[in-house]
């Protein structure tokens, strides 16, 4: 991936980072920066790199209030990715994406602008079997939805195309938030990340390591991380979390297309994705 696009993209990113953070202070809204973000935080006081996106969570309470009224919050030129704005959404997280550009990584998914994306974070008492069975639950469910959207996989995946069939995409949106809710109350001590792609053990915290937040450096700006960040980083990617990855381990989005704000166009040939599963495999 060459060094102009990310820089171009990370400039983007950051504008629309800037205002979601400026949306969560102005609201009192918790937010936290956290996988590869919150590494590149600690390890780079930045983005990690090659990495070319950005990811955040809320807890619940907020991300709800966030998606539900930052239509009305965000100011112009920025726009909320999710099934209240695109009936066919397909991701169980929401995104904040900057209008005027375009980055198109899946040939199925309606394209988005260049986006930030946010994770909610759910209640539970701590991991547990059920928390494994709900995760395997809400992925069904997601996979229903891409069956819903590709249209063509029948019938090597009957189990998903069938149900695909009968429910609407916003059905099985609240389905899928029914799932993650039923983790546990606002009293339980852990929170539970469904819609990560790690491991749902790795993604179940204690509150105690979110807590309020502080701000960290990124790049020139500040922004909120959990305020023990360095455990929930060893949760998430292990005890040598601040070891570089070898360099066929570096994942990234490879997108086919991306049109940047200043409308300059670059385009890509297919590389392969390195998934979660391969990045973390020995």
């Amino acid at each position: 991936m060459n060094d102009k696009y990310l820089l171009k993209l990370h400039d983007e990113i950051l504008t629309i980072m800037d205002e979601i953070h400026r949306v969560c202070l102005e609201q009192e809204l918790q937010y936290y920066l956290i996988g590869g973000t919150l590494l590149g935080a600690i390890r780079h006081g930045g983005f990690i790199p090659w990495d070319d996106d950005m990811d955040i969570v809320m807890p619940r309470k907020d991300y709800e209030r966030f998606i539900n009224n930052v239509g009305h919050w965000l100011s112009p030129g920025f726009k909320l990715e999710w099934i209240t704005t695109n009936p066919e959404y397909v991701y169980p997280f929401a995104k904040v994406s900057k209008q005027g550009t375009l980055f198109v990584d899946s040939p199925y998914t309606k394209h988005t602008g260049i986006f930030v994306d946010i994770f909610p974070l759910d209640t539970c008492s701590s991991y547990s079997a059920k928390i494994r069975h709900r995760k395997f639950a809400f992925k069904k469910l997601n996979a229903v939805m891409w069956h819903k959207l590709m249209k063509d996989c029948f019938p090597k995946y009957w189990f998903d195309w069938l149900p695909s069939k009968m429910m609407s995409y916003r059905f099985i949106h609240r389905l899928m938030r029914a799932v993650a809710k039923s983790s546990g109350t606002d009293c339980d001590e852990y929170y539970a990340n469904y819609g990560s792609q790690y491991d749902i053990k790795k993604q179940t915290m204690p509150k105690e390591w979110f807590g309020q937040g502080k701000l960290a450096n990124f790049e020139d700006r500040e922004y909120l991380i959990p305020e023990h960040a360095e455990k929930i980083l060893t949760s998430i990617f292990g005890l040598q979390y601040m070891k570089l990855p070898p360099e066929e381990k570096r994942r990234s989005h490879y997108p086919e297309k991306v049109i940047f704000s200043d409308g300059e166009i670059m385009e890509f040939a297919y590389e392969h994705k390195v998934s979660v599963n391969e990045q973390e495999s020995v």
